[in-house]
């Protein structure tokens, strides 16, 4: 027997199929382009939370920045000192870039330094999307977000110079940590980067995601097929009860009106009968209480045949 056939029609294999590519596409979002300048920068994140692309400007301390950051849910990368000009047209290319990195470590704080609209060489904070929102109160990640760029902006400000943006991280971490905790109840640590370069592990996440969803509407498909397959059966077995309980009807008002003398055995029969039919659940049981109502009514057949 072949699953299709087994579970109703290969068409409920075909819906399943499609709502798993839709919640895969939905969830996943394939579609959505990041761009290989954040793809690079994403790789480099994988075994540090800073990464320092050719070409940057050598304004950062990295080794002190990676001790700075340690675990904490943040990554820094710093861009080649050159025109963003995958962004072109973009309000703020060093925040596209920014999200654009975000996306690819989702779970974390990100932190850009590029070459802006007008050629300077400026920083821009975002957070991935699934940054998770406070648990404690009504705060979501893009508040924790807007409340970091408000604090490091202020913070910053007169301790950054041109040659030097490492106290720029400093305050961050610093902002992160009380907002972090005040916030979350902990200082939130950085999941691992996951890998952004290969195609294996998005067609494993679609294929996971069908399945699931294949499975899910099977189990659903073939629960639905028992409970209505046992509604049927409830259906017919009260029907069949209620055939019986006119039988026992009919018995009743032969023994309360024998055509000739009482019939103890007979009435004792017919209680023990009654007692059986009320206990009976089950086609089988049914079918006990039946073969003994025949032999009760044949008894009364034979004691009129006589009388």
């Amino acid at each position: 027997m072949r699953l299709g056939d087994l579970f109703g029609g290969r068409r409920w294999i075909y819906l399943a199929v499609v709502v798993g590519l839709v919640g895969f596409a939905v969830v996943v979002r394939p579609w959505t382009t990041v761009e290989e300048r954040a793809r690079t920068a994403a790789e480099g994140l994988r075994d540090s939370p800073v990464h320092v692309a050719a070409g940057a400007r050598d304004v950062v301390d990295e080794q002190h920045a990676r001790e700075v950051i340690g675990d904490r849910a943040i990554v820094v990368a710093l861009f080649e000192d050159a025109p963003l000009t995958e962004y072109e047209g973009a309000t703020s290319p060093p925040l596209e870039l920014c999200r654009d990195l975000a996306e690819l470590t989702p779970t974390n704080v990100v932190l850009v330094y590029a070459q802006g609209f007008y050629g300077e060489y400026r920083s821009k904070i975002c957070v991935g999307p699934a940054f998770p929102d406070s648990p404690l109160s009504e705060w979501t990640a893009h508040d924790f977000n807007i409340s970091l760029v408000t604090a490091v902006t202020d913070s910053s400000r007169y301790r950054v110079t041109a040659g030097n943006v490492t106290p720029e991280i400093e305050e961050l971490v610093l902002a992160f940590d009380a907002r972090s905790a005040e916030r979350y109840g902990e200082i939130l640590t950085r999941s691992q980067v996951g890998d952004t370069m290969s195609f294996r592990p998005l067609a494993l996440a679609a294929l996971g995601t069908v399945l699931t969803t294949v499975a899910l509407f099977l189990l659903l498909r073939r629960g639905g097929q028992l409970l209505g397959a046992k509604g049927r059966r409830d259906r017919a077995l009260a029907r069949r009860r209620k055939s019986v309980d006119a039988r026992l009807n009919v018995l009743a008002d032969r023994v309360l009106h024998p055509h000739g003398p009482p019939d103890a055995q007979a009435a004792g029969d017919y209680v023990l009968i009654l007692h059986s039919f009320g206990e009976a659940t089950t086609e089988t049981q049914l079918d006990q209480v039946e073969h003994r109502i025949e032999a009760l009514e044949r008894t009364f057949e034979l004691s009129s045949s006589a009388g």
